[in-house]
C-alpha cells in the first residue's frame, strides 16, 4: 500500500459515522504507515489517531507511545490525550501531576480542551493549589475566545461551566441564559453528530437550569422533561404521526422507565438506549412534537 492509498482509504473510512469492526484492521494499517513516515506532514496527526485507538482499546500503554510522538511531532491534541489518561486513572492509578504538566503543555499550544482542564484543576485543587479566581478568569477568557466558533464542539462545556459560575455569583438571568445556550449546543451535537456521551451533561444541565426558574410546562420537549422525570409521570408525545407514552415509576426508591415493550433502570439509560423506528430517541429530537402531560 502506498501513502497516497492510505490517505484515500482513511478519507473514506472518517466520512463514516464510526469506524466499524470489520474496518479497524485496514484502519490500524494505513494510520501506521502514515504514523511511521516521518517525512509525511500528517504524520503527527496518524500517531494521534493511532493513540486514541489504542486508548479505546484499553492499550494504555500504545496509546501513550503513539501520543507522545504525536505531541514531538506538534498535533496539539496528544496532550489533551496524555493529560486524560492520567487524569481520569486510565493506566491504573491517578496522577494529576503529570496530567496538569501534559494540560498545560496543551493550552500554551492553544488547545482549548487543555485549557479548561487546567481550570479544572485549579478549581478543584488538584495538584495544583485550589483557586477559584483564577479558575474563573481560565473559563471567563475561554468563553471570548470561543463564543463566537458555532463549530466549536468544546464549546457547550466551556459555556456549561460559566453558567454555573454565573449561578453561584446569583446572577441568574445571565445564568440562565447561558445554561439554555449550553444545552442547545449539547442537543445539536447530540442530533447531528449522534454523539451520545453528551446525555448526561444535557441531564445535569436541564436539573440545574430548573432550580433557577419555574418549569413551563407549556414547552415540553424530549430533554426537558427529564426534569419531570425524577418522579413519575405519564408523557406522551408525536413522531410521523404516531403517538408514544413515556412512563417513571418508583420502585424500591429508584425511578425506572417504561418506554415502548422495554423497561431501562434509569432516566440516563433511557435516552442512551430509547428507540423509535430504530433510531435513538435522543438523534431524532426535533422531529418528536406534541409532548404533553397526562395527569
Amino acid at each position: 500500500m502506498t501513502i497516497d492509498e492510505a490517505i484515500k482509504i482513511l478519507d473514506g473510512l472518517f466520512a463514516k459515522p464510526e469506524i466499524s469492526e470489520d474496518d479497524e484492521p485496514l484502519f490500524v494499517e494505513c494510520l501506521t504507515l502514515l504514523a511511521n513516515d516521518k517525512e509525511n506532514e500528517l504524520c503527527g496527526e496518524a500517531q494521534y489517531y493511532l493513540g486514541d485507538y489504542y486508548n479505546g482499546n484499553r492499550r494504555a500503554d500504545l496509546a501513550i507511545s503513539y501520543w507522545e510522538r504525536s505531541a514531538e511531532n506538534g498535533f496539539e491534541a496528544a496532550y489533551a490525550g496524555l493529560g486524560d489518561i492520567y487524569f481520569f486513572g486510565e493506566i491504573g492509578e491517578f496522577d494529576y501531576e503529570k496530567a496538569f504538566y501534559y494540560y498545560s503543555k496543551g493550552a500554551d499550544k492553544d488547545n482549548r480542551y487543555c485549557k479548561y482542564m487546567v481550570a479544572d484543576m485549579y478549581k478543584d485543587g488538584l495538584f495544583v493549589q485550589q483557586n477559584y479566581e483564577k479558575y474563573k478568569l481560565l473559563i471567563e477568557e475561554l468563553y471570548n475566545d470561543n463564543k463566537d466558533d458555532e463549530n466549536s464542539w468544546i464549546l457547550p462545556d466551556i459555556i456549561l461551566r460559566l453558567a454555573r459560575i454565573r449561578a453561584k455569583e446569583k446572577d441568574i438571568d445571565n445564568a440562565i441564559n447561558l445554561y439554555s445556550d449550553a444545552i442547545n449546543k449539547y442537543i445539536n451535537v447530540v442530533v447531528k453528530r449522534k454523539y451520545l456521551a453528551y446525555i448526561s451533561r444535557i441531564l445535569e444541565a436541564n436539573d440545574e437550569l430548573h432550580q433557577l426558574r419555574r418549569f413551563d410546562v407549556d414547552e415540553l420537549n424530549i430533554f426537558n422533561i427529564s426534569y419531570l422525570m425524577k418522579s413519575p409521570i405519564r408523557i406522551i408525545f408525536m413522531y410521523e404521526d404516531n403517538s408514544y407514552e413515556i412512563e417513571t415509576v418508583n420502585e424500591n426508591d429508584s425511578i425506572v422507565v417504561h418506554f415502548g415493550n422495554k423497561w431501562y433502570r434509569s432516566v440516563e439509560e433511557f435516552y442512551k438506549n430509547a428507540k423509535v423506528d430504530e433510531e435513538s430517541i435522543t438523534t431524532l429530537a426535533y422531529e418528536l412534537y406534541g409532548f404533553e402531560i397526562i395527569e
